[in-house]
């Protein structure tokens, strides 16, 4: 665990020392923005990867921003919700 509290994962969102548990979201110590679409997507891929390992193949690792794009524009149209002096241009 970190000292800021999130728990440590590998590149396949495993905790480290745990070869079974998995930790997505606030709580790992991933450098994504901590928002839900990226808990998501590290749920996505922790699903895709825990169904390779039941069929025998190989795990795919998650890179750190590689949603960040898709995130950002995210940000962007939620920030059409905003009040106007908040909204991103």
């Amino acid at each position: 665990m970190e000292e800021n509290g999130q728990l440590r994962v590998d590149q396949f969102l495993r905790v480290d020392g745990c070869e079974d548990i998995y930790a997505i979201g606030d709580c790992c110590n991933t450098k994504d923005f901590k928002l839900a679409y990226a808990a998501g997507e590290q749920a996505k891929r922790v699903v895709s990867n825990l169904v390779q390992r039941a069929n025998g193949k190989a795990e795919q690792p998650w890179v750190e921003g590689e949603h960040l794009c898709t995130s950002f524009y995210t940000l962007l149209e939620f920030s059409r919700f905003l009040s106007p002096a908040t909204r991103v241009p």
